[in-house]
């Protein structure tokens, strides 16, 4: 008698939005962006620094960061020649809690994986890398996901490499620890600090005040890791917050009264500006 097993997926993607190798050259300095789905970033050469919510890391080739939905991150290239890199982001909706606030270095299978991978994609397009004078933002740039909607063999093939290495990510490696230079840990303490103190909104002069350092220097350093300014920063904490909130099944007006809002209009505004949804449009894309 012939027993079924049934194969039970660990991570299963949706759809992809980018994917695309590019090389930047060494003043380059990508200004920063949040999106409501996750971003992979590989450096196949050279060396970036990159920031994540709080979180700042030195990369160097043969790393891979993971960006998690409404994580607002930027990199600039930290060396004195380009950097080469692939990324690609995608939604999944489950079992990728792991991956949340890593970077990882690649073994040696781990490397002849995503190498496979770009050495596939490589040899069925027919498009050169290109540098960053060929592109405006990285994001509008999708070089290797044309041929998802033409060639299903083709996506799954793509869909396998990436399985395989995510796979073994989860089962074989250890994350590797953030920079701790002194404005990263300013950062990090800013970040903190307006994460506790979402709903009385500080202003930049108190949350200098609260990390040591001066309102000026504060921007600059916001500037650095994240981008942003100060406040745009802490709007965009605040609609982090918001969207597991509505997730959560919280009403509008008790989120606009949590996170400080004057009122809920003002608060469906700036979360539409943000994410550009409506409070209602959120929700019911993700029931």
């Amino acid at each position: 008698m012939w027993k079924p097993y049934k194969v039970r997926e660990h991570i299963k993607i949706n759809e992809f939005y980018s994917m695309f190798e590019a090389n930047y050259d060494k003043d380059f300095e990508f200004p920063g962006e949040s999106h409501n789905f996750w971003e992979c970033v590989y450096v196949v050469s050279g060396s970036i620094c990159v920031s994540g919510d709080d979180r700042i890391y030195n990369m160097k080739n043969n790393q891979i960061i993971f960006h998690k939905p409404l994580e607002m991150h930027k990199f600039h290239i930290d060396c004195e020649k380009d950097a080469h890199l692939f990324i690609f982001s995608f939604t999944v909706h489950e079992n990728m809690d792991y991956f949340e606030n890593k970077v990882f270095l690649l073994n040696r299978t781990q490397t002849d994986t995503i190498n496979s991978l770009l050495n596939f994609l490589r040899e069925n397009n027919s498009q050169s890398i290109p540098t960053q004078k060929d592109m405006t933002l990285p994001m509008s740039h999708s070089m290797y996901i044309d041929k998802f909607d033409t060639s299903p063999s083709y996506s799954q093939s793509v869909v396998s490499y990436i399985y395989q290495l995510f796979s073994s990510l989860a089962n074989n490696s250890t994350p590797s620890s953030t920079l701790q230079s002194v404005d990263a840990q300013i950062f990090a303490d800013a970040v903190n600090y307006m994460n506790n103190n979402l709903s009385s909104s500080p202003d930049i002069a108190e949350i200098a005040k609260a990390c040591g350092t001066s309102p000026t220097r504060l921007k600059c350093i916001f500037a650095k890791y994240s981008g942003l300014g100060v406040h745009k920063y802490l709007i965009s904490l605040k609609m982090n917050v918001a969207s597991q909130l509505i997730k959560d099944g919280i009403t509008v007006t008790e989120i606009s009264e949590r996170l400080g809002f004057s009122s809920q209009g003002y608060f469906s505004l700036a979360f539409k500006r943000e994410t550009g949804m409506s409070p209602t449009e959120f929700k019911n894309s993700i029931n």
